[in-house]
């Protein structure tokens, strides 16, 4: 999971998105801890941090991102969440919940059986 967290982070820096940590100025974090990010706090393409532990965090149970640009990566990394761990997440959205069958942002077949599989 935190390689195609890594991969959809750096395919939308390349799209020009800017991802930052949950506070939105410092970098990103992928971990084993923790995913946390959030948009540009200096250009106002923040919201509320999209943040996953491995623990069962019920503080945080949604993330709305005003569909600032960071929502790309939020719906990508849920939508990878969602194809290797099938019906352990209940994902739904304000918008069109079709979003995530369809994400923005994808990483390739071969990334995503190595996941898993368990080899990345």
């Amino acid at each position: 999971m935190l390689v195609g967290t890594r991969k959809i982070v750096e395919k939308a820096e390349n799209q020009g998105i800017s991802i930052f940590h949950g506070d939105g100025t410092n970098p990103v974090v992928i971990n084993e801890k923790e995913i946390s990010l959030n948009g540009d706090r200096s250009t106002d393409e923040d919201h509320e941090w999209f943040v996953v532990t491995k623990t069962d965090n019920r503080d945080f149970e949604f993330c709305k991102t005003a569909l600032k640009p960071y929502d790309a990566v939020v719906v990508s990394v849920l939508a990878l969440m969602e194809e290797i761990a099938p019906g352990v997440l209940e994902l739904s959205s304000d918008g069109d919940d079709d979003i995530f069958s369809n994400p923005p942002i994808t990483i390739n077949a071969v990334d995503v059986a190595q996941i898993r599989m368990g080899k990345v």
